[in-house]
């Protein structure tokens, strides 16, 4: 066994997860970021999804549900943001935990994070979604 396999294979098993996703097989994603993260506790492209997926269920939810949700795809979000994914898989997190953050009423700590993004993004784009962010 090399030394990239469990990374690969969580990696692999990620993107197995998004594929699911986009044909609406919900419980097969689930199967496979609960494989991802068995390998690669801190896999970025499953933190990522899950984060991804936890946000948009929160944004169709209200009370308890809603901010359940909403803490849930912080935490995957920040996991990234925090961790050793690429810089694009970085600025991504970043920008969803800025979104997960404002819903959290925490604009001090978005406002931080959306500066230090603004920083070093090169995107155009990027760089206007992050300066419409509700600040």
């Amino acid at each position: 066994m090399t030394a990239g396999l469990p990374t690969s294979a969580a990696e692999y098993s990620a993107l197995c997860a998004l594929g699911h996703r986009y044909r609406g097989r919900l419980d097969a994603m689930m199967r496979a970021l609960d494989v991802a993260f068995t390998s690669y506790p801190t896999c970025p492209q499953a933190h990522l999804l899950a984060g991804e997926v936890a946000q948009t269920t929160a944004d169709r939810l209200t009370g308890e549900a809603h901010l359940e949700a909403c803490r849930k795809s912080e935490h995957h979000h920040r996991q990234v943001w925090e961790g050793t994914g690429t810089d694009g898989q970085r600025n991504m997190a970043g920008y969803r935990l800025c979104l997960d953050l404002i819903k959290l009423g925490y604009t001090e700590e978005a406002t931080a994070i959306r500066d230090k993004i603004l920083i070093d993004i090169s995107s155009d784009k990027a760089r206007q979604n992050l300066l419409n962010l509700p600040l």
